[in-house]
């Protein structure tokens, strides 16, 4: 909700709200009733604090909402707690990871495209940079997420859901992933070396290059998996 009180605005997000409504700052002031020194003020970072009623004519004009157009801290603590939240919000802003992050050679994870929202760009710095990479404890519930390319390796995720989860490319080489469901998921050239999978669930999982070498598969269930298509190299 939208809270009378100062706000933090989001140079990066006025502008690109400008941008997608073609308005230059002195339209923007004429359509939203405003000073046009007030409006360039705070594109150039001198009046962040704005107040709650300047925010509502700016996002009026520019046929958004006011949160559109504010900082926000609350993606920062975001895959602290609950993960469901964080899916939501996925949804919300119509990403999927794969079209906007590339991994390079050396495991880094880069954000891409040009046209994307500073909300979406936010989110995703968010979720790769402080969500996931690297990190040695996950929500364990990532049922009909799609993470393919994030680094999980060396984490502990006994019993995980990866249920229809999208982990194209994904590393969690070293994890423990007992008693873990990855039914119906796609490891497509997923990294699985060295994983503890015992008493695993890969049901009707698709497993092109999945690389498994090392990793335990005692009572693992691969019914409707293609074997010959892993990487046991």
């Amino acid at each position: 909700m939208f809270r009378a009180k100062m706000q933090l605005i989001s140079t990066k997000r006025l502008e690109y709200h400008m941008g997608r409504c073609g308005l230059s700052a002195r339209a923007l002031s004429l359509q939203a009733g405003l000073n046009e020194t007030a409006v360039r003020d705070i594109l150039s970072g001198r009046s962040k604090l704005t107040r709650p009623n300047t925010i509502l004519r700016l996002a009026s004009a520019l046929g958004c909402k006011p949160e559109d157009l504010l900082e926000t801290d609350t993606l920062m603590s975001m895959f602290e707690g609950d993960f469901d939240t964080a899916l939501r919000k996925m949804k919300d802003l119509h990403i999927e990871m794969e079209n906007i992050v590339e991994k390079s050679d050396d495991g880094k994870i880069s954000i891409l495209g040009e046209n994307i929202s500073p909300e979406q760009r936010e989110f995703f710095e968010v979720f790769v940079g402080k969500g996931y990479e690297n990190r040695k404890s996950y929500p364990t519930n990532f049922t009909g997420a799609n993470l393919s390319g994030t680094l999980m390796q060396n984490s502990s995720l006994p019993g995980a859901s990866f249920t229809g989860t999208k982990l194209v490319g994904a590393d969690l080489s070293g994890s423990n992933l007992a008693e873990a469901s990855f039914v119906g998921a796609d490891l497509t050239s997923a990294d699985l070396r060295d994983c503890n999978l015992e008493g695993a669930d890969f049901v009707g999982c698709k497993m092109n290059g999945t690389k498994m070498k090392g990793a335990n598969l005692a009572e693992a269930n691969f019914t409707g998996v293609d074997m010959s298509k892993i990487d046991w190299g």
